[in-house]
């Protein structure tokens, strides 16, 4: 029970950081969102041990598809929301041992993922 409440929260807490960078960058003068459709579907989220790293890579994978092309004021703070998610809701996948290491492995992921979408949004 309560993995399902902390799965949906993290869930919410994920589309809700995202949804504010996409509507920051669009509000910069970047690609258009009128793509009525919803911006993630994270529904389809597998339970288990990678609910974190699968939610942030469902993020990333659909803000570097979007049409954003100016929104590079966006990122650091883009950057600093999910890292801090990253430290909030790590709990929900690793034993606490396991916290340093984990929080620098997603972390390492996650920023590897924003330089990715640095080096293609110009």
């Amino acid at each position: 029970m309560a993995n399902c409440c902390a799965k949906w929260r993290l869930k919410s807490s994920l589309q809700h950081i995202a949804s504010q960078a996409l509507q920051a960058a669009s509000q910069d003068g970047g690609g258009s969102l009128d793509d009525k459709s919803p911006l993630f579907d994270l529904g389809q989220v597998k339970s288990g041990e990678n609910i974190t790293k699968q939610c942030l890579h469902k993020v990333l994978d659909t803000l570097s598809t979007k049409r954003i092309h100016s929104w590079m004021a966006s990122v650091d703070t883009l950057r600093k929301n999910l890292l801090d998610l990253v430290v909030r809701t790590i709990h929900t996948e690793t034993k606490m041992a396991k916290y340093a290491t984990a929080h620098n492995d997603l972390a390492d992921h996650v920023q590897q993922h924003i330089e990715s979408l640095e080096s293609k949004v110009i």
